[in-house]
């Protein structure tokens, strides 16, 4: 049985654990070249349900 004072220490390191993901991911997206990054988003059919979503990006 896992101890009170364990799973509060697993609670508090949750959030802290997804801000060190989103981070590593909003970096990697950050360091992607802008066609490999287009060509991702126009491939996963992202711009057929959100128009402005449609490559090139950032000219909106």
């Amino acid at each position: 049985m896992v101890t009170l004072a364990r799973r509060a220490a697993r609670i508090r390191f949750a959030p802290v654990a997804a801000a060190m993901f989103g981070f590593a991911a909003a970096i990697l997206v950050a360091a992607m070249p802008k066609a490999l990054f287009e060509g991702l988003i126009a491939a996963s059919g992202l711009p057929g349900v959100f128009a402005p979503a449609t490559p090139p990006l950032g000219l909106t």
